[in-house]
Formats: structure tokens, sequence, C-alpha cells
């Protein structure tokens, strides 16, 4: 596919500029699937991530339109999808699932069915200037000082996340033998 699209646009397509906005745009699904990777290396998986995705961003939505300061309202999210999977590991721990899936996918709906309630099945629009603002920035600069975060970082970042993962993983499995 890309020899093709290559083919059909060899100035545009590998071009350095267009190379960097695919990576401007996909930054965030890459940092979310490196959290998904690292469950599944752990011999677990996810399947409620979008579903608590899309709570966080009803519960920012609404914190938005209650006029709350940008600063609390950007703190909302993280904290709704800390308490989801909080929810996750303890019925994981304390039910004592054989596997994550079952748990997750239990949640995934119930997670879903919440977020539904909460914005009646819509969307919900009109946001203040300075969450819309903070947001593009968080989603395009997770670099320094506002520059995108560059290719050769996100590829440092995931390797460093990986060597840690399978690090602590040799680690338990020496100390259980």
């Amino acid at each position: 596919m890309i020899a093709v699209l290559h083919l059909l646009q060899p100035d545009v397509f590998l071009s350095w500029r267009n190379v960097t906005n695919i990576f401007k745009q996909v930054s965030w699904q890459s940092m979310l699937a490196l959290g998904v990777f690292m469950g599944i290396v752990t011999a677990g998986i996810d399947l409620s991530v979008g579903s608590i995705i899309m709570l966080s961003l009803m519960g920012l939505a609404i914190a938005s339109k209650a006029g709350m300061p940008w600063y609390v309202v950007m703190l909302v999210a993280p904290a709704i999808g800390f308490l989801c999977g909080m929810f996750n590991g303890i019925g994981i721990t304390l039910l004592r699932m054989p596997h994550p899936f079952i748990m997750t996918l239990g949640t995934l709906y119930i997670f879903r069915g919440i977020g539904n309630l909460i914005s009646g099945g819509v969307p919900i629009t009109g946001f203040a200037e300075q969450i819309i603002a903070a947001t593009l920035n968080l989603l395009y600069t997770f670099g320094y000082q506002g520059e995108p975060m560059s290719q050769l970082e996100f590829l440092t970042r995931t390797l460093g996340s990986i060597t840690v993962i399978l690090g602590g993983l040799f680690l338990l499995i020496n100390k259980l033998k």
C-alpha cells in the first residue's frame, strides 16, 4: 500500500512534511497502544480501554459545560480513567478472576453504558476555548517546550517502556523459581 501510494503521489506521500504530519496525528493513539501493549505483555488484556476513554471524555465534557476552571476540567478525565482502572484491578484481584479478559469485558459494557446515560447518546459540544487549546496542546505536543514528539523520541520511550516491563517480568519469574 505504501508503494502504491508513493507511486501515485511521489512528491507528497513520503515527504518529510507528510510523514511528520502522520506522526503528529497518531501520537495519542501510539501512547494509548503502548499502554495496551504493556497489559498484553504481562499476560493480560484490557478490553475496556475504549469505553474508559469515552467515559473519561464524557466527564470532561460535563465538567467543562458546568463552567469549572480549565485546569480542573483537565484533571477530570485522568481521574475518571484512574478510578475505572482501579475498579478493574480491584475486581480482578478480589474476585480472583482467572483472566482479566472476563472482568474487562464486563466493564467495557458498564462504562460504555454509564457514558451513554450521561450523554443521552448524543455528542456534547461547545467547549471553552481554554479547554480546546489545552487539549490540542496535549494531543500534538508530547515533546518539550511545545515541540511535537519526534519519531526518535517516541521510539526511545517505547523501547524504554518495553525494557522496563520485560526486566520486571524477568525479575518476577526468577523470584518465583
